[in-house]
């Protein structure tokens, strides 16, 4: 079974972070500052590969950002 999160790893920079039984899977970095998000890289370790996982990754940030306009929350 696969499920994804959203990481912050400080106050600008976070992860969003695929895991597939448990075991990672995959990664987006992405930094959110001023407004704009900005993403740096996305990645399917080998093993991983052809299961659509990279759009799930994608799907994740977008749902996130979504439910974070929704809230109102301020920007980072």
């Amino acid at each position: 079974m696969e499920n994804t999160k959203v990481v912050f790893t400080d106050r600008v920079h976070a992860e969003v972070q695929l895991f597939s039984n448990d075991v990672q899977a995959g990664k987006m970095n992405l930094a959110m500052t001023g407004g704009r998000l900005a993403v740096f890289h996305t990645e399917v370790y080998p093993e991983f590969e052809g299961r659509g996982f990279a759009k799930l990754l994608l799907e994740q940030l977008v749902s996130y950002i979504g439910n974070t306009c929704q809230r109102g929350d301020r920007q980072r």
